[in-house]
């Protein structure tokens, strides 16, 4: 599962029709950008340079929906806005914090993320921080289970939305560094 939160937000003096990317429209003075959570996959080789640290490599792929939270004097409605998708490519330093049966570990290192959008001033890549913390089960020695929280700090620049996309006149705000958090649980088989 991966979520990321808040991307922008605009705001009009006037209540007017919005047309988002998808083709869709809204009416409202004031909205918010928000990522959706949604389902992320994940497929990693993790190499082991001692019995309590390892070198991964794994790539991710999530597509979340960019929605817009209209917000017209007291109700908020949701219309779809966007559909983005993110590609990462990760090379993580893994650190076991215990042995035995039960694993607490931490990770740390860098994603290639590659952000790509219907809307394609939104499109975007880079080099971005990753952080994580898991627990890995092992039920033998080359079988087992674990489970992980990785976040991914990155800027979705979206300031070229104004005048492109979304009329001038109006205030455009913003947000982040987004916090692309991924949960993940796998199955490990050693060789």
């Amino acid at each position: 599962m991966s979520a990321a939160g808040d991307v922008f937000a605009y705001e009009s003096s006037l209540t007017r029709s919005v047309t988002t990317p998808l083709g869709g429209s809204f009416m409202a003075s004031r909205f918010t950008a928000t990522l959706d959570e949604d389902v992320l996959i994940d497929l990693g080789l993790l190499i082991r340079i001692s019995s309590r640290a390892g070198i991964r490599v794994s790539g991710r792929w999530s597509e979340m929906g960019l929605t817009a939270l209209a917000n017209d004097s007291q109700i908020v409605t949701p219309s779809p806005w966007d559909v983005v998708t993110f590609t990462q490519l990760t090379m993580l330093y893994e650190q076991a914090l215990a042995v035995g049966k039960w694993v607490p570990f931490i990770a740390g290192g860098a994603s290639w993320l590659k952000v790509d959008a219907m809307a394609d001033v939104l499109d975007q890549q880079g080099v971005s921080p990753t952080l994580g913390v898991g627990l890995r089960v092992r039920t033998d020695p080359r079988f087992g289970f674990w489970a992980e929280i990785l976040d991914t700090v990155r800027q979705i620049e979206s300031n070229q939305l104004m005048g492109e996309v979304l009329p001038g006149d109006g205030e455009f705000t913003e947000f982040g560094p987004q916090h692309l958090v991924g949960l993940t649980i796998g199955i490990e088989l050693g060789f």
